[in-house]
């Protein structure tokens, strides 16, 4: 037979008796077309499907831990790295490029600079500023302000980074925020993301993502309000955190506050009646029940007596994320993309 009608390369032809005799005594062996491959039975796949899963959540875990731990320890007194600036010096005989315990690093008119802090976050610095570096190392991370501002980008436990400023100190409870200072104390905070402890000659104000508050010079904190508050509710606010005397129910600033206020506007409700107790019989009480129905469970006679059980339920019902949950505000783990032309951060 030829090439092209050999039966053992085309398959064409009538094959001889041997050929034949081999084809009969494998054929018992040969795959159909038609056969599929054999499957586990149903009960193997799910079990061997969820083991590997198993493994794969564990091994996860594993990983998250590690990087974790990794992430929040710090060598005590470790220097921080600059990352990035213009205008700037450091005083203290460090590193040009980095911040260590004890140094001072300076702005000018036109100055920034971005920092690491530790592996925590990001520090940025504005123009004319001054700012000390006090102690770093696993958990403890403190820097103080001596005027100008600065905004932080901190993912760590909550106070962990402080800030220590002209009249008072402010605790992250895993946040992003900024603050500004002159040496006298006046100034301002604002969060953009989780929540801020600021305290100052033993009172304790908490501020959440998206308000702002005001200090002053030789004065309290004033209370909480929401960055995008109305500009009459802003001012009726002023007015009332500037009263010498109790405030009283006839208050028109109350009235005009408690008018104007709406649900984001449930932090500055309770922090006026948790610092003004009496003002429970207003209306204020009435409006904060009214924009946090979560709250309305809450006795009316329990916040004027300051019950701290009452307090508690109110804070917790008030629309914000918990103070806590730290690790959920994980964008502010992320490199900042910042223009390092113009300076903007």
């Amino acid at each position: 037979m030829t090439g092209h009608d050999d039966y053992l390369w085309s398959g064409r032809g009538t094959p001889d008796r041997d050929v034949q005799t081999l084809e009969r005594q494998l054929s018992t062996f040969a795959l159909s077309r038609t056969t599929t491959p054999r499957r586990l039975p149903r009960r193997r796949r799910r079990h061997a499907i969820g083991m590997a899963l198993a493994a794969t959540l564990a091994f996860l875990a594993v990983g998250i831990t590690a990087w974790l731990q990794h992430r929040l320890l710090w060598p005590d007194g470790a220097a921080w790295p600059v990352i990035a600036g213009h205008g700037v010096r450091i005083e203290g005989g460090g590193s040009p490029a980095a911040l260590a315990p004890g140094d001072m690093l300076v702005t000018g008119a036109d100055g920034w600079a971005r920092l690491r802090v530790a592996r925590i976050g990001e520090l940025r610095v504005e123009p004319s500023s001054r700012i000390e570096m006090q102690a770093t190392s696993t958990g403890r991370h403190r820097v103080r302000l001596v005027h100008g501002q600065l905004s932080a980008r901190i993912w760590a436990p909550p106070q962990q980074f402080g800030v220590v400023l002209p009249k008072g100190r402010l605790w992250d409870l895993g946040c992003e925020f900024s603050v500004q200072s002159d040496v006298d104390g006046r100034g301002w905070l604002r969060v953009d993301s989780g929540w801020v402890l600021l305290e100052r000659d033993g009172v304790e104000v908490l501020v959440p993502q998206g308000a702002e508050v005001a200090m002053r010079d030789g004065k309290a904190i004033g209370t909480p309000h929401a960055q995008d508050a109305p500009a009459a509710l802003k001012l009726a606010l002023a007015v009332i955190d500037a009263r010498e005397a109790p405030i009283t129910l006839d208050d028109p600033a109350i009235a005009t506050l408690a008018a104007l206020a709406r649900p984001a506007d449930a932090i500055t409700l309770l922090s006026l009646m948790q610092r003004h107790p009496n003002l429970a019989d207003s209306p204020v009480f009435d409006r904060f029940v009214e924009v946090v129905p979560a709250a309305g469970a809450i006795r009316r006679e329990s916040l004027r007596q300051a019950d701290r059980e009452a307090l508690d339920r109110a804070w917790d019902a008030l629309p914000y994320p918990r103070t806590k949950a730290w690790w959920w505000h994980w964008r502010d783990a992320l490199p900042r993309i910042a223009d390092e032309k113009s300076g903007s951060g």
